[in-house]
């Protein structure tokens, strides 16, 4: 059976979350971790070293992601004003992308991703969960 590779941009809450949650799933891998802040991209790989077999690759550029063949998916936990564009250039490198809310910062830029996934023939979606706070 096929694992599937997960990048994960942006680690400082959402994604570190999100980087746990996909380690944790039979046939996903998270091949690499990325945030410009370099504790959070080593205290995210700490956290994943004892959930999956290989340690993932941390980087502070999430374009070293794109680059790599091997990835299926990029995770998209940044701010708010990168999820639009990551979404556009992770379609354009062939992948799948998973990207927090809001998906776009403008109501353009949205329409610009929806194009980009659409040329791409690339499965993009949102996640709208939430957290639970205590008794909620």
């Amino acid at each position: 059976a096929e694992t599937l590779q997960v990048g994960v941009m942006g680690l400082n809450g959402r994604g570190r979350d999100l980087a746990k949650g996909f380690a944790s799933r039979p046939g996903v891998e998270v091949s690499y971790v990325c945030d410009v802040d370099t504790r959070a991209v080593a205290g995210t790989i700490a956290l994943l070293k004892d959930l999956q077999p290989r340690e993932p690759q941390g980087v502070g550029d999430f374009r070293r992601m794109l680059d790599d063949a091997s990835v299926d998916i990029l995770a998209v936990a940044a701010p708010n004003h990168w999820h639009a564009p990551a979404t556009i250039l992770a379609c354009a490198a062939g992948k799948h992308v998973y990207v927090e809310k809001p998906c776009s910062h403008t109501a353009e830029e949205g329409e610009l991703a929806v194009a980009a996934a659409r040329k791409a023939q690339r499965v993009v979606t949102t996640g709208t969960q939430r957290r639970s706070w205590g008794g909620a």
